[in-house]
């Protein structure tokens, strides 16, 4: 049997009594990575306890399953009682069992994060293994999905799709790069400039679109669906990614121990020849300084074993793939830096609802390296900052805004130039690879 305690922890046991009305007396077992590793249960070996099933759903406790190998069932529909106490306990006896991650429920592939690499899983002898998809000799693996779609398009000549889901540091991003990768070699032709863009320009939206959660250091914060471009011959030619949900509040505010995007810190993290380049060459601007980067205190400064300085190269090396180089990328990241110090820009205009707002004189030199940034005029983003314009019918009315409006006009205008300047950037991602 399984009980559950109140925390909502699953524990083997056997019943040792009923004691009638659904009740029993049951003796805790440890799993079997814990005999194997001679430790004790988090709830003790042997330990004895009363529990109530009659408040279970299905008013009895949950049966564990006979048999069950020491590796566990690598496919969960072989269990004879399937349930959720099952399941995990299967998750569990093979994970710690060989250290496999994976395991099949029917066609589905479930992947348990271990939040480490395993690079023995992902060889190019291992690869080359599910090059050819058959289930029946194979372990499950990511690789049986992206050969089950790559077989499914040969056979039938019809579009496949994988669908990677889960809650947030679950490793949805680290399978979607595991697949790609892989369907780039079974799909690979003699041309492969294409098939390194392909692979290659993940980091682009991973520095755009990506941040640090209390969860996940490299979490990505929009959805985005991709989609690889095959000839006749099932070659890859080409792709397309569309990106969707982007998470604007974090340009802005984040909660404690967590990060905005990646390509902040990344900036503010290069040498000062770089970031004079772009704009950011004031030596006070620091992730612990700048309004947008400093609100969640992260104490990050590397994410996957590299600094956000290296990783800028990283990023820098994804858009010349795309073809993003030269004026253009400096045009780009100045644009960045531009919505960085926006936000270093305050108001005065006293308070209550008839105080007219302007930016703080403590702040105009903000406001010019913010507008020198977006290669504007001061007057007309103070203007923009400072001012509603109200379109009705045929005409419009121009509003001042207090201090707290035009603070929260200055968000909401950050918010918007970055999703477009990230639109921007997988838009050139995109039509750059594809067919």
């Amino acid at each position: 049997m399984y009980v559950q305690s109140a925390a909502g922890e699953w524990q083997k046991a056997t019943v040792t009594a009923a004691l009638g009305g659904g009740r029993y007396r049951v003796q805790l077992e440890p799993w079997e990575d814990e005999l194997a590793a001679g430790g004790k249960s988090a709830r003790g070996n042997g330990e004895t306890l009363e529990v109530d099933a009659s408040k279970m759903e299905g008013g009895s406790l949950p049966f564990q399953n006979a048999d069950m190998p020491k590796n566990g069932f690598s496919d969960m529909t072989a269990l004879d009682h399937l349930h959720e106490a099952a399941l995990l306990h299967n998750l569990r006896a093979r994970f710690f069992a060989d250290a496999c991650p994976y395991t099949y429920t029917a066609d589905i592939i479930i992947a348990v994060n271990p939040y480490r690499w395993f690079p023995q899983l992902y060889t190019e002898e291992q690869r080359k293994e599910y090059l050819v998809f058959d289930r029946a000799k194979l372990p499950p693996h990511a690789y049986a999905a992206s050969s089950a779609a790559y077989a499914g398009l040969r056979e039938s000549k019809k579009d496949q799709a994988i669908l990677v889901s889960g809650e947030s540091g679950a490793g949805k991003t680290e399978t979607v790069k595991i697949l790609m990768r892989h369907l780039a070699l079974i799909a690979s032709s003699d041309d492969s400039s294409h098939i390194k863009r392909i692979v290659e320009s993940n980091p682009l939206l991973e520095s755009f679109g990506n941040a640090q959660t209390v969860r996940n250091d490299n979490s990505s914060r929009f959805g985005k669906f991709i989609e690889l471009q095959l000839n006749g011959n099932c070659n890859l030619v080409g792709s397309k990614c569309r990106t969707y949900l982007l998470e604007k509040s974090r340009v802005v505010s984040q909660d404690s121990g967590e990060r905005s995007y990646h390509i902040f810190y990344q900036m503010l993290g290069a040498s000062p020849e770089q970031r004079s380049s772009f704009g950011l060459g004031n030596t006070e601007h620091t992730r612990d300084t700048m309004r947008y980067t400093r609100l969640g205190a992260s104490q990050t400064y590397k994410i996957e074993g590299k600094t956000d300085g290296e990783m800028l190269q990283v990023t820098i090396d994804a858009l010349a793939l795309v073809g993003v180089e030269g004026e253009l990328l400096g045009n780009l990241l100045r644009a960045l830096a531009g919505v960085l110090l926006i936000g270093q820009i305050d108001f005065d205009g006293g308070s209550g609802m008839e105080a007219v707002a302007s930016i703080a004189h403590s702040c105009t030199a903000a406001a010019a390296e913010a507008a020198a940034a977006l290669q504007v005029d001061v007057k007309p983003l103070e203007e923009a900052l400072t001012r509603q314009v109200l379109k009705m019918r045929n005409e419009s009315v121009v509003k001042p805004l207090t201090p707290v409006g035009a603070a929260a006009n200055r968000d909401a205008l950050a918010k918007e130039l970055y999703s477009r300047f990230r639109l921007a950037g997988c838009a050139d991602l995109c039509g750059d690879n594809c067919a």
